[in-house]
Parts: C-alpha cells; structure tokens; sequence
C-alpha cells in the first residue's frame, strides 16, 4: 500500500482580505475511451484507474487543439449588485512517465510544452496562449513505486493568473 508524497506549497502572492466567497471549479481533458459525453461524471467501480483506456476529451471542436475542456463558473449571488473577481487562477496538473515521454507520438508529449495551455472566458471568445509557473513536478519522484523507472507515474502541477481576463484589467 502506498500514498502520495507529501508536498509543501508557497504561498502565492500577498494575503487579501474580502468580505465574499471562493469559487473553486475543476473539469477533465481525459474521458474514458470516448464511452460518454465529456464533462460528465464517471462512477463505474469495474474500471480499475490505471488500466483504464483513457481518451482526450475535446468539446471545442476547435481543429487548432487536439483535446479541451470546459468549467462554467456559478455566480454564487445571482441577486447581488456587488459581484466582483478579486483574484483568478487556473490551475492544471497531470500525470506522465518516461515510457510515455519516448513513446507518445500522436501528439507528441513533451515535457517542455507541459507549462503551455489556450485560456479563453467564453465560447466565442478567442483562445489566450498561457504559460504557466511550475508550483510541483516530481520528475524524481515517483508517485507509482513497483512499475519501475520507465513505466512509473510522475506528477506535475502548473498555475497561471487568469484575473485579467475574467475582469478586464490590463495588468
């Protein structure tokens, strides 16, 4: 039995205080073996997670990316007059391995470009390139002990401010 290794985060910018709520929102770009509509939950107990055929989900049918996803954002007070965005990040992580980094060629993964996603705030809105700062990347550590070194599971995670798209502000 093992679990994942413990890591210890920075703190990301200077504390604010704001009287108000945080909105935290995920979605998947993976959607197993195209078996149902993207962005919908998954809860079969027969399907084991590493051994489960996984496919990029693609909802934009954007021919400029190979795979995309979707979140849409509640407004929380939908009655209120004082909504405002004080701070927005988006955060992506993912898992790979030495065997995929080799092998993978359609696309071809590469850990270089693991920093690099298209943003956009709505559907008719144009995509943003986003490069991300690295907040974990466990290439030495392996987050799958027994597979060995070339088939073991390495994690990544990366975070961009997205605020001023979502606000407007030029920054």
């Amino acid at each position: 039995m093992w679990a994942a290794v413990a890591q210890t985060f920075n703190r990301v910018g200077q504390p604010i205080t704001v009287k108000g709520d945080m909105i935290i929102v995920g979605n998947s770009i993976l959607n197993v073996g195209n078996t149902r509509p993207a962005n919908t939950p998954f809860n079969n107990p027969n399907y084991a997670n590493n051994s489960t055929r996984m496919d990029y989900t693609d909802v934009d049918t954007d021919k400029a990316t190979f795979n995309s996803s979707s979140a849409n954002v509640k407004n929380p007070g939908p009655n209120t007059s004082c909504l405002k965005v004080k701070q927005a990040y988006l955060y992506w992580t993912a898992v790979y391995s030495k065997e995929r980094l080799a092998n993978q060629t359609n696309p071809k993964l590469e850990k270089t470009k693991f920093k690099n996603v298209k943003f956009r705030v709505s559907d008719t809105s144009p995509y943003r390139d986003i490069v991300g700062t690295a907040v974990y990347d466990s290439d030495a550590e392996i987050s799958t002990p027994g597979w060995g070194d070339w088939n073991a599971q390495r994690g990544y995670v990366y975070r961009a401010d997205v605020t001023q798209y979502l606000t407007g502000d030029s920054r």
